[in-house]
């Protein structure tokens, strides 16, 4: 097991924050050995993440710790042929943004609606750095972490977007976010179609990751994904 530090999210708590990395081989003494090393060189919680049924479950939960959420990993199966276009929003795809004004509305879109993760379910976690994390993370991610973003637009103004992680034979979508006040008028499914439309028939495996009670599971299943992977989160605090 490995012990790794997580600059990112110590950054935005003001915490100093670590991951476990477990092996297929490890049991309590690896956990107890990681959380005493993560302890002696103060970190305030390590997070752990294992798939669902793994024995090192029974041994985390007999430590007294309770898991936090469960990830769904979700694989495009069937790629469906139906047309990217919406009435009321033009779409398109970037590979970065440089505008100062349409970055600001995809942090402050994400900030507003991402509100279902490990982060958001921990109530030691301060929301408000939750907020701030989540708007940096989608600001770093559409000015040149991901490969491309797609965005709808109405009236010029950003709407919703999707962010994707395009790794040659694998991609990932990583970040998908529309704005409450167009929550439900189909915004999000245009853009997983214009996802799916510009993968076409690549010979890759594409994913997306979301909580297994995010009602967003129904709009992936809708369009070809298929759960096939789930994973229990914990977090360890040691302070």
């Amino acid at each position: 097991m490995k012990l790794e530090p997580s600059p990112f999210d110590s950054k935005q708590y003001g915490l100093t924050i670590g991951r476990l990395v477990p092996e297929s081989t490890d049991g309590a003494a690896e956990l107890r050995e990681c959380i005493d090393a993560a302890t002696r060189v103060g970190y305030a919680v390590v997070f752990l993440r294992l798939a669902r049924g793994e024995s090192l479950q029974a041994v985390v939960e007999a430590m007294g710790y309770a898991a936090i959420d469960t990830l769904v990993t979700s694989t495009l199966r069937t790629r469906s042929a139906s047309t990217a276009q919406h009435d009321a929003v033009t779409l398109e795809q970037v590979s970065r943004l440089d505008d100062p004004g349409d970055i600001a509305s995809i942090a402050r879109i994400t900030a507003d609606v991402m509100k279902t993760s490990h982060l958001h379910a921990d109530a030691r976690l301060p929301i408000a750095q939750t907020r701030a994390l989540y708007a940096a993370w989608a600001t770093n991610d559409v000015t040149g972490r991901a490969q491309r973003t797609f965005l709808a637009r109405a009236a010029g103004q950003i709407v919703g977007y999707i962010t994707v992680l395009d790794r040659g034979s694998s991609i990932m979508i990583d970040l998908v976010a529309v704005d409450e006040a167009w929550r439900g008028r189909g915004i999000g499914a245009v853009l997983l179609r214009s996802v799916i439309a510009w993968i076409g028939d690549r010979d890759v495996v594409a994913t997306i990751g979301t909580q297994r009670e995010n009602p967003a599971l129904g709009l992936y299943a809708r369009h070809g994904f298929v759960p096939t992977e789930e994973h229990v989160t914990y977090h360890l605090w040691l302070t």
